[in-house]
């Protein structure tokens, strides 16, 4: 077990759940004084993607949102994990996902396949944040994913599957 800088700081020191991440990056955590820092960074890279749509001068966003990542990570690295655990990376490529799904849902030119594939991506953006996670709060090797079953690993034995 990792030690805590104070009696009762666990919940403080805990990464957020992907609930808690989804709900930063609509802006209804993270906002309000006392909320988790990652909370708050998590919103911030929200806004910077969504400023990135509309936004033809990039360079200024993508270098405040790598300022943002390098807060996520030294956070990481003084409260949970001294190792290096490139968590902001993990933060910033899911409020990308995220962002870019939510996007694509209020686009007259998304097609549904195309809406499918950015919710996707985003889902597959918050389990490798679960996953990594898990791996710097506990020390979790991640779980394997997609987690095979019987039954996919019979059929990937037979060649029925991707």
């Amino acid at each position: 077990m990792r030690p805590l800088l104070f009696e009762g700081a666990s919940a403080r020191l805990m990464l957020p759940g992907v609930q808690e991440l989804i709900d930063a990056f609509r802006g209804t955590r993270g906002v309000l004084p006392g909320d988790h820092l990652v909370l708050r960074w998590a919103g911030v890279l929200a806004h910077l993607h969504r400023v990135r749509h509309i936004d033809d001068t990039r360079d200024r966003v993508d270098r405040r949102r790598a300022e943002v990542v390098a807060l996520i990570d030294d956070w990481v690295t003084t409260h949970i994990c001294p190792e290096e655990a490139a968590v902001g990376q993990f933060a910033d490529e899911f409020a990308e996902a995220y962002v870019s799904a939510e996007i694509g849902l209020i686009s007259r030119d998304a097609t549904a396949s195309a809406i499918r594939e950015a919710w996707d991506t985003a889902l597959a953006r918050a389990i490798a944040w679960e996953r990594q996670r898990a791996q710097v709060v506990a020390g979790l090797s991640p779980i394997p994913w997609p987690v095979e079953t019987s039954q996919t690993k019979k059929l990937r034995l037979e060649g029925r599957s991707k």
